[in-house]
């Protein structure tokens, strides 16, 4: 059961299921609590990309505004976005994994 939120107007859609990633895998062995994180760290970097992209897209809108402060604040959430996204696909691709 997906849900929809605009977070505050950004617009985009949630159709999917936190910790339920491994929902319409093929196999009909369960995935592992390690199989299964790593799926969470995958989620999670494609969720943060969605929402640093938005954060850049409503930081212009508010520069456009007039809005300083909060265009300086979006670019920063979405400078942090990216940031955490780098150490996931770090964690993402060791050595091993």
């Amino acid at each position: 059961m997906g849900h929809k939120n605009n977070h505050g107007g950004h617009g985009h859609q949630h159709g999917h299921h936190h910790g339920r990633e491994d929902k319409g895998h093929s196999s009909s062995k369960p995935l592992t609590e390690h199989e299964k994180l790593f799926r969470m760290l995958e989620h999670w970097l494609r969720h943060n990309e969605e929402h640093a992209t938005s954060y850049d897209t409503w930081a212009e809108r508010a520069k456009s505004l007039g809005e300083e402060e909060i265009h300086t604040f979006l670019r920063e959430m979405a400078g942090e976005a990216r940031r955490h996204n780098e150490k996931l696909e770090k964690l993402l691709h060791k050595p091993g994994k």
